[in-house]
């Protein structure tokens, strides 16, 4: 059977993402004639699994100017999209900025955020989804207002979620990104 190359992403029944012709090639998953006799060589960040189809592929970043992790990663590449971890106000050496400042922490946040995005090879001009977690609805205006410093001609969406508390009780803000990678 001749199935020419698939021309979109579709998500699978499965909760995984299938490239095929159409949603019922998607739907019936990964095992149907249509998504197991699709062959073609590793690119854009796609490759082929063994049995035939297709999965993004993770890419651990190299995060460059930051405090150091223990457990987790500031940030994955996946799919032509960088996902970073939830930055919060530490500084590279892990110092916590502002304490009890929204504005000092936000600042830090954000310029923590750069950092990360700048090691995967992308800028804050590339993201395409925020969200904002804080642990104070009063802190919103101030936190919109420090954005509108990093962001000048798009904003990107941004869920904004009031928690009751973040890792510490010092942080008063944690943002984390999604970003298209050039």
């Amino acid at each position: 059977m001749n199935i020419p190359p698939p021309e979109r992403l579709f998500l699978s029944t499965a909760g995984t993402a299938c490239l095929a012709h159409d949603e019922g090639s998607a739907s019936r998953g990964w095992n149907s004639p249509e998504a197991t006799t699709i062959r073609r060589p590793e690119r854009n960040g796609l490759h082929i699994e063994a049995e035939g189809g297709w999965r993004v592929r993770r890419e651990e970043v190299a995060v460059r100017g930051m405090h150091k992790t223990t457990g987790y990663s500031h940030a994955a590449k996946a799919g032509g999209f960088v996902y970073t971890a939830g930055q919060v106000a530490q500084d590279i050496e892990g110092t916590i900025v502002g304490r009890g400042d929204i504005e000092a922490q936000a600042v830090q946040v954000f310029e923590n955020l750069k950092a990360v995005l700048a090691s995967a090879g992308a800028s804050l001009d590339d993201v395409v989804k925020l969200t904002t977690y804080t642990t104070s609805v009063a802190y919103r205006a101030k936190i919109a207002e420090v954005r509108a410093r990093y962001f000048k001609a798009y904003f990107p969406p941004n869920t904004f979620i009031v928690v009751a508390g973040l890792a510490t009780p010092d942080y008063l803000l944690e943002i984390e990104a999604v970003a298209a990678c050039p």
